[in-house]
């Protein structure tokens, strides 16, 4: 399967759904610690095993700041080894592309039971239960793939370092770009906020309402996947 066709079996399933509101609702230096507290916090209605739940269920109650703190939940979980599991992420994917879909979904199943906010997992099984004529159960991560999407849009503009969106991962912005704004990406980077927090920089290049093509620098905030590359580099020193 092409990568149009996933594109445009995101698009299909998704038809209806209102247009990302951008802002920024979320502060990552002064809010990480607190949506992270809160996630830990089994009083908390926010603690992370309750979000995850009803995540899997598709509940549709959850909102952004539900997702939010969900994604933040899991960067404090021993699993949370973005630059190690990318790879099969992208393995997963590589079966869907090869319509090898029984295996591309027994294998997403056993990355989102440990990794279960992967988006590129989610969106690759979504694709396997589609061609494998499971259409309910491909909307349901449908469904939860766009649910971190709108959590990513809910908590930033983008538009600088100090208002990133948060990502929870280092290919996480691409999809925020490419799938939910439906634009393509031009050069990538990276940077810092004036914390000193690491921060992806994707290139977005659009066409204005004159039709002439533009491009801006969108941010996305991913100081904690940065610091799991570190201690695995420093593993690997050891």
């Amino acid at each position: 399967m092409k990568l149009k066709n996933l594109l445009f079996l995101l698009w299909f399933i998704s038809i209806g759904l209102s247009s990302p509101l951008l802002a920024q609702n979320f502060s990552y230096e002064q809010e990480f610690e607190e949506y992270l507290s809160r996630s830990e916090d089994p009083q908390s209605e926010f603690f992370y095993e309750n979000l995850l739940l009803r995540f899997n269920q598709g509940d549709t109650t959850l909102n952004s700041r539900d997702i939010l703190h969900l994604l933040i939940g899991f960067t404090q979980k021993e699993e949370f080894k973005p630059y190690e599991y990318f790879r099969k992420e992208r393995d997963i994917y590589s079966l869907v592309e090869d319509n090898q879909y029984e295996k591309a979904l027994n294998a997403a199943d056993s990355l989102l039971a440990k990794v279960p906010v992967s988006q590129q997992t989610i969106l690759s099984k979504a694709a396997a239960l589609y061609y494998l004529e499971m259409k309910d159960e491909s909307g349901l991560e449908i469904w939860k793939f766009n649910k971190i999407m709108e959590a990513m849009a809910w908590s930033g503009d983008g538009t600088s370092p100090e208002t990133a969106f948060f990502a929870l991962g280092p290919a996480d912005g691409q999809n925020f770009i490419q799938l939910f704004l439906g634009q393509s990406i031009g050069t990538m980077g990276s940077g810092s906020d004036k914390y000193g927090n690491f921060v992806d920089i994707l290139e977005m290049v659009f066409i204005d309402e004159t039709g002439q093509q533009k491009a801006a620098p969108v941010y996305f905030q991913i100081e904690h996947a940065s610091k799991t590359l570190e201690e695995m580099l420093k593993g690997i020193d050891n």
